[in-house]
């Protein structure tokens, strides 16, 4: 075959205005009309029918000079590596292949991968439209496909996989049989046999009903229907399942046939917080280059298929709210892709109408609840007030405070909303009656209503704290709270003591670096007193009267003197426990409680000098020294 010429079966006849290929009559054209026929279809019949005709002009080309082939050379399986043979002589651009043949003419069996070097469509594409979202190799796909399938007298379909048109490093592509390709082969039969052709009327008639639907989903928004009905709407047009997820991964909404299980829904999140969290694209929410892209999020089944689902945020300024997710069984057409971009659209309008609601009820609570706290309302009033919020303030309450502890979000006001906006305080008021929850500065404040039983009050506090902490780590994926409360409510001055309590719980518990722990004031124990102490002087002289020479050391010499010593007594004096925690050798250890001895004259072995240092310890972290 490397002996093929191409110039030994195409004959010039000038005088009779005639060049013949194997006595078929051929015709010479320039690449740019190629490339000008393709301006021409596009613009008048759009990209997605334009590549129907061109992949089965290519399939035809192709599929006609597999016969001629067979026809000179026999149908022998090697001759059919004539077919890029031809294609080089043809100029229409170099092939590669990449992996050995597989065929068996019984079976049905056909499998060849390679790539396209120098191919002028691509080339062409990009200087005319720019980088594509598609491979646009539409011609060589098709050639390929027919001259396969024209030689083995099978169905065989090549499918461009990466394309210098749509930004990637190669034309790659693979061909299989049809029955190979699987449900795949669906979307492509289409473009590659002739008998299709009217499949193109069908597609405009389906596209013109998809606008149809595309005005009656923005109708839903103005009439109120909310995200279910945008779910629903938008899968009618798509013509696949469809889901609504919040910015936390969480499914608000799904449309589409059946309903998704527990597994499915936890695959399905755990995924997206692969792709977006682990991947670190946070850039996402704020920047526009990434917020805007869709994605192809994959996953397996419990079935053992891949399921592939489009991505695509849900943004509202520089904020993100969410995501449109649609089931891609098929390749999605250019006007499907854009009824999912109307819809994160609408989505993010009713989103931000939901938020602003929310925002105006929270802020009146946030009014009753500091005219109780501080005591600046008048009592009647207040009570009557809170009583249009559905809370008893004559009955039993406690105040809890929810804190967040994630270093990078505690300051952060905007995320204290978004665990609200994610249900917490609708689980709470729903489920404990005669609750209110509201929101003062990065905190979140719960009125817990009792019962008359002082039994189970303390179990119903427990209760709702671990309901709450659950709650947070579930659907917001990565936030992490402690939990305050002060004493029971019985009058209305009680309300600001509680309130009290468990603000100076929540300070103190950050203080000390805690995290995902529950505890009320009454708790604290000698914490409590050491934060109420009037004379901190007293406090500091107190805490580095044994300590403060090892500060001294670590910050002159670049020590860890007192983490090392912090660590040794955490793990009850055990060597090889503190040695792993404090990252060095056994012996080393050694040689710094040596050092921490001589330096603070203390012996470690005494229980005395190890309870001032624990107490030392304590008191610099609630002084922040």
């Amino acid at each position: 075959m490397k002996s093929f010429n191409f110039q030994d079966l195409i004959e010039f006849k000038p005088e009779q205005g005639e060049i013949s290929f194997e006595k078929s009559r051929v015709v010479l054209l320039q690449a740019i009309a190629l490339v000008k026929l393709k301006q021409e279809l596009i613009r008048s019949l759009g990209k997605d029918m334009a590549r129907g005709v061109l992949t089965r002009f290519g399939y035809r080309c192709g599929y006609h000079d597999s016969k001629i082939v067979k026809s000179h050379y026999g149908d022998e399986i090697k001759f059919i590596g004539l077919g890029p043979i031809m294609y080089h002589w043809k100029g229409i651009g170099r092939v590669v292949i990449d992996s050995e043949l597989q065929f068996g003419p019984n079976s049905g069996h056909y499998l060849l991968k390679g790539r396209w070097e120098n191919n002028h469509e691509a080339e062409h594409y990009i200087k005319d439209y720019g980088i594509s979202k598609y491979p646009v190799c539409w011609i060589s796909t098709g050639y390929a496909s027919g001259f396969a399938s024209g030689f083995t007298g099978q169905d065989i379909i090549c499918i461009e996989k990466n394309c210098l048109g749509k930004g990637d490093d190669n034309c790659s592509w693979e061909m299989r049989s049809v029955g190979s390709w699987g449900e795949m082969a669906n979307d492509y039969v289409g473009d590659f046999k002739s008998e299709f052709n009217f499949k193109d009327l069908q597609t405009m008639l389906a596209e013109e009903r998809s606008i149809d639907i595309h005005r009656r989903m923005t109708k839903l928004v103005l009439w109120g229907k909310g995200i279910e009905a945008i779910a629903q709407t938008l899968h009618e047009i798509v013509d696949s399942n469809v889901i609504i997820m919040d910015k936390f991964y969480n499914i608000i909404a799904t449309g589409g046939s059946g309903s998704f299980s527990k597994d499915e829904r936890f695959l399905i999140k755990k995924q997206m917080q692969n792709f977006y969290i682990e991947k670190r694209l946070k850039t996402l929410w704020i920047q526009d280059e990434y917020r805007l892209n869709m994605t192809r999020i994959n996953y397996m089944a419990g079935n053992g298929v891949t399921q592939t689902w489009i991505a695509s945020p849900i943004a509202g300024g520089s904020a993100l709210w969410g995501f449109v997710l649609v089931h891609e069984v098929k390749e999605l057409s250019e006007i499907k892709i854009m009824a999912m971009e109307h819809a994160c659209t609408l989505c993010s309008l009713e989103l931000l109408k939901q938020g602003s609601a929310l925002e105006v009820e929270l802020r009146l609570k946030g009014d009753v609840l500091n005219d109780l706290f501080f005591l600046s309302g008048n009592e009647k009033d207040v009570t009557m007030r809170a009583i249009k919020l559905g809370c008893d303030l004559t009955r039993p309450h406690r105040l809890m405070i929810v804190d967040l502890t994630t270093k990078e979000h505690q300051d952060n006001e905007d995320d204290v909303v978004d665990i609200i906006k994610s249900g917490v305080g609708s689980v709470v008021e729903r489920l404990f009656l005669n609750s209110v929850v509201g929101i003062r500065g990065n905190r979140i404040l719960i009125l817990l209503g009792l019962n008359e039983s002082t039994d189970k009050q303390e179990s119903v506090t427990e209760r709702v704290a671990e309901l709450v902490k659950e709650w947070v780590m579930q659907n917001t994926g990565y936030h992490s709270v402690n939990i305050t409360w002060g004493r029971v409510c019985l009058d209305f001055t009680d309300y600001k003591k509680s309130f009290e309590e468990a603000w100076k719980a929540a300070d103190i518990m950050k203080c000390l670096g805690k995290k995902n722990i529950s505890m009320g004031f009454e708790q604290l124990g000698l914490y409590g007193v050491l934060w109420e102490s009037t004379n901190r002087a007293r406090l500091e002289e107190l805490a580095l009267s044994k300590l403060g020479i090892l500060k001294q050391y670590d910050y002159m010499h670049n020590g860890n003197l007192i983490n090392t010593l912090e660590q040794f007594l955490i793990n009850n004096c055990n060597f090889s426990e503190t040695a792993k925690a404090v990252f060095i050798h056994p012996n080393t250890l050694k040689y710094r409680l040596r050092k921490i001895e001589e330096l603070a004259k203390i012996d470690l072995s005494t229980e005395e000098d190890r309870f001032h240092c624990q107490f030392g310890l304590r008191l610099l972290k609630i002084l922040s020294l």
